[in-house]
């Protein structure tokens, strides 16, 4: 199409001009990767993105899945699994983490041990009940 030809080209994702959430080993993992980048545009791209990045401070109650949290839930169709919630420069889906503004990410927040959380799907709902929930350098909520 015309329209898509006369579009500039580039590889370089949109970024946002907010403050994005970012976990600490998230941040890390990613300056990593700014500093093996060679100098030049993709460099200055990357760098651009790690000057919004934060990482919010660590929750009231640790108890209770949220950002950053790794939450183990279980469902009779796929037993038992194990999220983390992270930004959206981290997510994997095949590893496991799930953005926070992630439908699953949603349905988790705010819920801790032997809560259910209602996962609202387009393939149908799924309920979950949390079996742990856990924040890197924190005891689980499982006491």
């Amino acid at each position: 199409m015309k329209e898509l030809e006369d579009l500039p080209q580039s590889d370089a994702l949109p970024v946002s001009p907010d403050p994005r959430p970012i976990t600490a080993a998230g941040l890390r993992d990613f300056l990593a990767r700014v500093n093996a980048e060679p100098a030049g545009p993709a460099r200055d791209e990357l760098e651009r993105r790690a000057a919004r990045l934060f990482v919010p401070p660590p929750p009231d109650d640790p108890s209770r899945a949220g950002f950053g949290a790794t939450v183990t839930v279980e469902d009779p169709e796929r037993g038992a699994q194990t999220y983390t919630i992270v930004g959206e420069d981290e997510i994997a889906i095949e590893q496991g983490r799930v953005g926070a503004d992630s439908p699953l990410a949603v349905a988790l927040t705010g819920k801790k041990r032997g809560d259910v959380a209602l996962w609202k799907r387009p393939a149908g709902d799924r309920a979950m009940r949390v079996l742990s929930v856990a924040y890197p350098g924190e005891p689980s909520g499982d006491e």
